[in-house]
């Protein structure tokens, strides 16, 4: 299997088993997921890239407290190839959450990117992909 990109995602659980999802439109398909991004070249490891990628989509700091599961999609930008998503559980810490100053959220031709705060319960009936993140927070809830 050949890696085209890799990602890190921050699953973050808030006060009454509260969790932030990014909804996304893409091609008339609406889904959601885990708020993180693509690891840059200038990040120093996967936790300076997540805290920045939370940073940027979600205006808050956060903490990483653990590494929970890979994933491996394949990659709409490289056919034929795979990206490697991260995925960690982590301690919001500070800041309004807000949409953020990535890309995404300015690049109106990427699609709909908007912050949904929902229970654990509300998320598990959302067309909320990977599927594996699925499956983990069903164990929470």
């Amino acid at each position: 299997m050949e890696i085209s990109g890799k990602a890190v995602r921050a699953v973050i659980i808030l006060e009454n088993n509260h969790i932030i999802l990014i909804k996304r439109n893409r091609d008339g398909n609406q889904y959601y997921t885990i708020p993180g991004g693509h690891i840059e070249p200038t990040d120093k490891t996967p936790i300076t890239a997540l805290k920045r990628e939370i940073r940027e989509e979600l205006s808050i700091e956060i903490e990483v407290k653990t590494h929970l599961f890979d994933d491996f999609m394949k990659s709409w930008k490289r056919p034929g190839t795979y990206k490697q998503d991260s995925f960690y559980l982590c301690k919001y810490i500070s800041g309004e959450i807000k949409i953020g100053t990535g890309e995404e959220f300015q690049d109106k031709s990427m699609g709909e990117y908007a912050i949904k705060i929902c229970s654990i319960k509300e998320a598990l009936s959302l067309n909320l992909l990977p599927e594996k993140i699925r499956e983990y927070l069903a164990t929470i809830n």
